[in-house]
């Protein structure tokens, strides 16, 4: 399954065609999902979510799917951007019970904290880039984060979920990383083995 966390295009680059050109190469037996990030909506976007449907990518955008692999299931569900939309995470579990493994894909990880309940087992989110520009890894002096360097790159906890918040391969602002290395990152879950 590959999932795709936003941002694909720019207020300086707003076509993404080529962007999801190179993304429907994707080769993923389980599907292709994704949402919008906040500068795809300040580019426009409509069209990103037609060139990203066109792709063969599944925007479950205020929505949740079942995804299946033989008899065991996950449930998927997506959120729109924090800032630039307006998520709801109804949709993305209404049908999943407490047994269920539940992920939600929101671009801003910020939204993580206003969730309050338990029924999302694990959050992923893109958004910061790591702090894009950082001090030897150590502190960002810019955030796009409320929650001040938590949600720079990595695992995190709120009182109800987890969240892995991926520093992506993107830029903004300045083209320039320091210290914040681009990454796509690769999860495996396991089943826990319940005696």
């Amino acid at each position: 399954m590959v999932i795709l966390g936003g941002d694909y295009a720019s207020r300086d680059s707003p076509n993404t065609s080529v962007c999801f050109e190179e993304l429907k190469k994707l080769q993923a037996p389980l599907g292709k999902y994704g949402v919008l990030g906040n500068h795809d909506y300040w580019a426009g976007g409509v069209e990103a979510l037609q060139a990203m449907t066109g792709a063969g990518i599944t925007p479950p955008d205020n929505s949740g799917l079942w995804v299946y692999s033989g008899s065991e299931r996950i449930r998927l569900g997506g959120v729109s951007d924090l800032w630039r939309g307006k998520p709801d995470p109804i949709p993305a579990i209404n049908t999943a019970n407490l047994s269920d493994y539940v992920i939600l894909v929101s671009h801003n990880p910020d939204y993580a904290e206003e969730l309050e309940t338990s029924r999302m087992d694990i959050a992923l989110s893109g958004h910061t880039h790591g702090g894009q520009v950082t001090l030897f890894g150590l502190w960002v002096p810019y955030m796009p984060s409320d929650y001040g360097q938590k949600y720079k790159g990595g695992f995190a906890r709120t009182a109800y979920t987890e969240v892995y918040v991926t520093r992506g391969k993107g830029m903004t602002f300045l083209p320039i990383r320091f210290f914040a290395r681009p990454e796509i990152t690769v999860l495996t879950l396991k089943s826990a083995q319940i005696s």
